[in-house]
């Protein structure tokens, strides 16, 4: 596969006739995934992708089974279990992370400005944002609010 910016007529046709079904957002995302990941992830070896939110490219390989997520926004893969049951803590904790980043950067809100909104300090905000401490609902529910989205958008849906 091609590492350029723009695939060829003949590339995109190929990368349509190995993942059916593709849409225009997934095929963007997938080549930006090869663009930024080749050699290391190669075409052949994707069996299916699928986008679960805006810039989230859900990806499954072939044969080994292992899935990831590849976040567009900040150019990196997220490992993922098979199962949402077999999450640890840690994983949800470094996905809600992910995700709080990822609407701060797409509302263009900085910490102290969460923290104004949402009436928490700035300590508070930055223990959450870098997992040192869990938000409970009720700060779930303000944090979402200040962003605009609803409570399931800090987590990825899979």
């Amino acid at each position: 596969m091609a590492t350029s910016n723009k695939y060829s007529k003949k590339e995109v046709d190929i990368i349509y006739s190995t993942l059916s079904g593709i849409s225009e957002s997934e095929l963007y995302l997938y080549q930006s995934l090869l663009n930024r990941m080749y050699p290391i992830i190669r075409d052949e070896e994707v069996e299916s992708v699928k986008e679960i939110c805006c810039d989230h490219l859900l990806v499954n390989f072939k044969n080994i089974g292992h899935r990831f997520i590849w976040c567009n926004l900040d150019q990196e893969i997220i490992n993922i279990p098979d199962e949402w049951t077999e999450k640890t803590e840690a994983q949800v904790a470094y996905e809600f992370r992910h995700m709080i980043k990822y609407w701060m950067r797409r509302r263009v809100i900085s910490q102290k400005m969460l923290s104004d909104i949402t009436g928490y300090t700035t300590t508070s905000i930055s223990r959450y944002i870098n997992c040192e401490r869990t938000p409970d609902l009720y700060i779930l529910r303000k944090l979402a609010d200040a962003l605009n989205i609803t409570v399931d958008k800090f987590y990825l849906n899979y």
